[in-house]
């Protein structure tokens, strides 16, 4: 911690951060403003919003990701897989390096559209798709969940994509994991939503690799909505914005 007065941000150690910030929520649960949204957008953008707005929609979108619909989205999801692999397959082949991220980019656009618009875009063959160009430019808070997904899924596979091809051994193991828990037939050939949740070491390894290169490592702060003391530190005053310092957090080796 620093030794000089607080003026309207601060930064947590680890410790205090897992300690406080979450365990506590009541005195943290507000966000930064953002300088450039309007009005508008900060009332209803759900990483803006405050209080019992942000409550709100969180409360609303947290059943977008339950089990069942996502159990539901799977033949879709699936679709997108089949296409990504025929692509990577096709490059493979041409016996050239390639960029791999180009392709997850497509692919998870692909998906978001298709799980959460309902449109068949088929951009991952035409890198000219017209969606493909026009979603990395929309911001505004009805598409804000593309927004988000798209980066930070696109680039999540891309980097546990880099361990599989730095650790070979790492990508035997697991893919011996994946094997023992998936037996396929002549009627269906792709991994059911139960056999994958049943991949406890694949579960395992995406979680390392998002602890080894985490996606938005400076995005997590909040806001103290009244005065709160840290025991043997001092106080953070109502209104202060507390940035997490997420590499320390994912690499101190007493958590």
């Amino acid at each position: 911690m620093s030794p000089k007065p607080y003026t309207n941000s601060c930064r947590l150690r680890s410790e205090y951060f897992t300690r406080y910030i979450f365990k506590i929520f009541s005195n943290f649960h507000s966000r930064r403003e953002v300088a450039f949204d309007e009005p508008h957008v900060k009332e209803g953008h759900l990483f803006t919003a405050q209080d019992l707005r942000w409550k709100r929609q969180r409360f609303v979108i947290n059943p977008t990701f339950s089990s069942t619909k996502l159990k539901k989205m799977s033949p879709l999801i699936n679709h997108s897989i089949e296409a990504l692999m025929t692509k990577l397959t096709e490059q493979y082949q041409l016996g050239e390096p390639f960029d791999i991220y180009t392709f997850l980019k497509r692919f998870t656009m692909d998906t978001i559209w298709s799980c959460g618009f309902g449109l068949d875009t088929d951009m991952q063959n035409n890198p000219n798709d017209p969606y493909l160009i026009q979603s990395q430019r929309v911001f505004s808070p009805e598409y804000c969940l593309m927004a988000v997904g798209y980066e930070t899924t696109s680039t999540a596979l891309a980097y546990v994509s880099y361990v599989l091809a730095t650790h070979p051994n790492e990508q035997l193991k697991l893919q011996e994991h994946i094997d023992s828990h998936f037996h396929p037939n002549t009627d269906n050939d792709i991994p059911t939503y139960e056999a994958i949740l049943k991949m406890e070491y694949l579960d395992m390894f995406i979680r390392e690799g998002l602890h080894m290169y985490p996606i938005v490592p400076v995005v997590i702060n909040r806001q103290s909505t009244e005065d709160f003391h840290i025991r043997n530190v001092r106080t953070i005053p109502a209104g202060t914005i507390v940035t997490v310092d997420i590499y320390s957090v994912h690499f101190d080796p007493d958590l």
